[in-house]
């Protein structure tokens, strides 16, 4: 599937990333796991293709707060 890089042409192809066997569609944010280290990534287009965008270093941390 070709996917376009303008802008509402590549939401109407349906242009995901896969992170972990889990599809995230274009603009969401994943942990990305790569050779031991994580980070926070957004979902884009780069040349045609769907691709992770590196955010930040390490992902966020939530936690559960015990009342």
């Amino acid at each position: 599937m070709l996917c376009l890089a303008a802008g509402d042409a590549a939401w109407a192809h349906n242009c995901r990333c896969r992170n972990r066997g889990v599809m995230f569609e274009l603009g969401q944010l994943s942990c990305l796991h790569v050779d031991g280290t994580s980070y926070l990534a957004r979902c884009e287009m780069k040349l045609n293709v769907s691709s992770w965008t590196k955010i930040q270093d390490e992902c966020p941390i939530t936690q559960m707060i015990r009342g």
